[in-house]
């Protein structure tokens, strides 16, 4: 064969760069995008890109964290539990029972149903170490919870103190509050050792707390009442005394001279 076939060149094997004027947009989907977009406008316009919605959940972040040092049981306004269906229901689940060997039951809890004050410590300082609950021990880590309100805290202790059975009384966020200046901790307890120590060091405390000015003069009084009351029976006696003495005064004074006969 003598005739041979050539290739062509490059330029004819590329294809042509696609244009809009050679390949146009299909029509429908270029109606369907402008609407939208003129949708969308139209929608801001009337609407407002920031204003209230209708539906879903209306309440606000004050209503879900609650008035900060709020009265009443359960920390005012604060939810105790959706606190502990957010924070605490992975381990100690839903039923307050637990997981056995892992995590301690809630439910009939001797720490639970005790002194209000170390339960609120216990969230405040966390766990490390062993403790023992209804009988069994376990060894692991709780985290604080020093980031919740006192509210917070205060809702979600009255919340498991009245709950699956248990009979604690419930707890303010004033308490909270004051267990959290105390700073009795600056790191976790250590177990149910430290706990224990704890409870004994706050029943030891006179009602009404320690270290208050008045404290001491009511602590005295209750460690000896006769001496208060003797005390008090001899401030009576001297302002009793106090009047007649300034009665009698006048006739103590040295009668007038004779004046001297003229």
């Amino acid at each position: 064969m003598t005739d041979k076939v050539r290739d062509p060149s490059p330029e004819a094997r590329e294809y042509v760069d696609p244009e809009e004027r050679i390949r146009p947009m299909p029509l429908i989907p270029a109606i369907v995008a402008i609407g939208m977009v003129v949708w969308g406008l139209v929608y801001i316009v009337v609407v407002g890109p920031i204003g209230p919605s209708e539906y879903g959940d209306h309440r606000t972040l004050a209503d879900l964290r609650g008035a900060a040092g709020g009265d009443g049981a359960g920390g005012g306004a604060v939810d105790g539990a959706s606190v502990f269906a957010a924070n605490c229901v992975a381990c100690h689940q839903a039923a307050g029972t637990g997981l056995p060997g892992v995590f301690p039951p809630l439910a009939g809890s001797e720490w639970v149903n005790g002194e209000g004050r170390v339960v609120a410590n216990i969230l405040l300082h966390g766990i490390t170490g062993d403790i023992e609950v209804l009988g069994n021990h376990y060894a692991g880590t709780m985290p604080t919870f020093d980031r919740f309100s006192d509210a917070e805290i205060a809702a979600v202790v009255s919340f498991i103190r009245s709950s699956w059975g248990n009979h604690g009384d419930p707890i303010d966020a004033a308490l909270v509050e004051a267990e959290r200046a105390a700073a009795r901790r600056s790191g976790p307890f250590g177990g149910g050792a430290d706990l224990t120590t704890l409870r004994d060091q706050l029943a030891a405390e006179p009602a009404g707390g320690s270290g208050e000015p008045g404290d001491a003069g009511a602590s005295a009084e209750a460690e000896d009442p006769g001496a208060s009351s003797a005390e008090a029976a001899s401030a009576e006696a001297e302002d009793a005394g106090a009047p007649s003495a300034a009665i009698e005064a006048p006739s103590e004074a040295p009668a007038p001279s004779e004046s001297p006969s003229p």
